[in-house]
């Protein structure tokens, strides 16, 4: 089998959609099937924090004439993409055997074979059925890397101590200059852990930051944490998988999906939009999981919806498809 993945990945794109690909691409890997990924995207950090993993870089969705190169002989082709214009999935899906279009909110119309949303809130959304699209929703098919396939959850202790914060990639909302400070202010005994390449504005011993970690280096520090303030994309998978209890902001509309979901669970704490934050919402949120008991129930929840079988179980029903 001859697969292609085509995403895009940066400041401007974040990393998510890269994450989910290379899980995808570890899973064929799993099974002895070579794929490659093709980044739209110019940020060359993006191999520090993911490794090679078989990365072209390349502006795909603005080149035809790359696409019909690349996709000669073709069997599967993946696309996960906030940017891709539906013409040029039609064109990809054209040019090859099967197609897999990866999905967070029903964004287009997508052409004949797979869509994948791994999402908590996918069955929330209205996808028309067909008969020429098999879909793979919910968090059985959440793609996670590999590190997260066998994991055991973290230790929820007594007290908070450790808090990890991360806004995406790019931290386009730049929440790293706001929320540290009102933590530090409110909570001076509780050190910070900040996923960014950024230094913080008022840094300080109790603030560290950790930049383009690997997933083995992602779940070390995960390990240290006892609570989360993230934003509402990929990464609460990564959280829910290890149990580790999330106060959650929406940065992005894309983001509804996700956050609606897991309001239906007790695994995350929901503080709104990113401009509308205030210290009065932030403060309540890390008070109301100060308690080990809180949290305790908050990893039980966030753990009975992932279990990081999803890149498999997707690959799987791939395979099926070509034998």
């Amino acid at each position: 089998m001859n697969c292609l993945i085509f995403t895009e990945a940066g400041e401007d794109a974040g990393f998510g959609h890269l994450t989910r690909c290379i899980s995808i691409l570890q899973a064929f890997s799993h099974y002895g099937i070579e794929t490659s990924i093709i980044v739209a995207g110019t940020d060359q950090n993006i191999l520090d924090a993911f490794g090679p993993e078989s990365i072209l870089f390349h502006e795909w969705h603005e080149d035809k004439n790359f696409l019909d190169s690349y996709l000669q002989n073709t069997d599967l082709a993946i696309i996960d993409s906030y940017m891709c214009e539906e013409e040029i999935y039609q064109h990809i899906a054209a040019r090859s055997g099967i197609t897999l279009c990866i999905d967070d909110h029903n964004r287009l119309g997508y052409p004949p074979g797979y869509v994948l949303n791994g999402s908590i809130g996918a069955p929330l959304l209205s996808y028309t059925e067909s008969g020429e699209i098999t879909y793979l929703l919910g968090t059985a098919y959440q793609p996670m890397r590999k590190e997260f396939w066998a994991v055991t959850p973290v230790t929820i202790r007594p007290k908070v101590k450790n808090i990890l914060l991360f806004f995406g990639g790019g931290d386009q909302r730049n929440l790293n200059a706001s929320v540290p400070g009102i933590l530090r202010q409110n909570f001076p005994g509780i050190r910070l852990h900040i996923l960014s390449k950024v230094p913080p504005t008022d840094p300080d011993d109790m603030i560290r930051i950790h930049p383009n970690l690997d997933a083995v280096q992602l779940i070390a520090l995960l390990r240290e944490m006892d609570l989360a303030i993230i934003a509402g994309g990929q990464t609460l998978y990564e959280l829910a998988r290890l149990g580790l209890p999330a106060v959650v902001i929406k940065t992005a509309e894309n983001q509804n999906t996700n956050i609606l979901g897991w309001q239906k669970t007790d695994f995350i704490r929901y503080i709104g939009d990113w401009d509308k934050l205030n210290t009065e919402l932030i403060c309540k949120a890390v008070i109301d999981s100060l308690p080990q008991e809180n949290r305790l129930r908050m990893q039980h929840a966030g753990l009975n919806e992932v279990d990081g079988k999803g890149a498999i179980r997707t690959v799987e029903s791939l395979i099926k498809r070509t034998v």
